[in-house]
């Protein structure tokens, strides 16, 4: 199992329906908590006392809604799953808590709770990450260790199956041409099914990667990864593993796992490959199941 440290990889749910459900939770939460055990001198609100608490949990919301849907989308390249570790996760959950102790703050004024000093507002930070720090702090390090384990016992048990066929008799090659298109309809390349590793998606642009020579190549296509997928062949094996991947499993000859998923390991490159999680399942079942000896000599154009 590996070390934990705060630049370790941490999962980051980049589904818009998942981060909205969340903001949804955490207003209904504090609503809850505030009209059931009454803190912070609301009790003396009893006629108002659900009107007030549900107040707060509106105001949680409405934070959190800015923070974790407006914002995560308008800053796409800040909140990606390859750059997010917990260090980060930690940060933006005290962000987050601090930004909704300053709106709880000026609600509080305007319902005259509290008066506007520099006192009271250090209480409500106070108050905010006394309750909040500690749960947050403890379900990060819970969900990580959770996640870790799991991907990297499983991709202990996946890589005896993959390795024992690394070298194994090859497969009949498909001889059709794969032509792969830019958006303008012209060819940028064509090569045999066999010599395709994988695809990225950059911007408005795919960055193609294949070998020649048994070397490693790359080609940049102006066209979507989408369309990219739908120049490959049928077969399972031209898998489309994350938004911004297609790959050719037959390459892959190992598989490691950490708290965001699994990453495959090609042959002919150091790049790793990362799967979503939606696609755990197909990946155990593909690997455990497939026929054997289909490994795929690598041939130059």
């Amino acid at each position: 199992m590996s070390t934990f440290k705060l630049n370790n990889p941490y999962p980051l749910n980049e589904s818009f329906k998942h981060r909205l459900i969340k903001c949804v939770l955490f207003g209904l939460f504090v609503f809850l908590f505030l009209f059931v055990f009454r803190p912070f001198k609301i009790d003396g609100l009893k006629n108002y006392l659900f009107i007030v608490s549900l107040g707060y949990g509106i105001v949680c919301f409405a934070i959190m809604f800015l923070l974790n849907v407006a914002l995560f989308n308008a800053m796409p390249s800040y909140f990606t799953e390859s750059k997010w570790t917990i260090k980060r996760e930690l940060n933006w959950l005290v962000i987050n808590l601090l930004m909704i102790a300053s709106a709880n703050f000026i609600y509080s004024i305007f319902l005259n709770i509290t008066a506007i000093s520099p006192g009271s507002f250090l209480m409500f930070f106070g108050y905010t990450l006394a309750v909040g720090l500690f749960p947050i702090t403890t379900i990060v390090l819970i969900n990580y260790t959770r996640w870790n384990s799991k991907y990297e016992a499983e991709s202990e048990i996946l890589n005896p199956i993959i390795e024992a066929e690394v070298g194994a008799a090859t497969q009949t090659v498909e001889t059709t041409l794969i032509k792969f298109l830019a958006e303008n309809g012209s060819i940028e390349l064509e090569i045999l099914p066999d010599l395709f590793l994988y695809a990225k998606a950059d911007d408005n642009y795919v960055e193609l990667y294949y070998l020649m020579n048994d070397q490693k190549q790359r080609k940049v296509i102006r066209n979507s990864l989408k369309s990219i997928h739908a120049f490959l062949p049928t077969q399972s094996n031209f898998y489309r593993c994350h938004k911004s991947y297609v790959i050719n499993l037959d390459f892959v000859n190992h598989i490691s796992g950490n708290a965001q998923g699994y990453k495959f390991h090609l042959k002919n490159t150091e790049e790793l490959i990362p799967v979503s999680r939606s696609n755990n399942e197909f990946v155990k079942n593909y690997f455990t199941n497939r026929p054997k000896n289909t490994q795929i000599d690598s041939k130059s154009v």
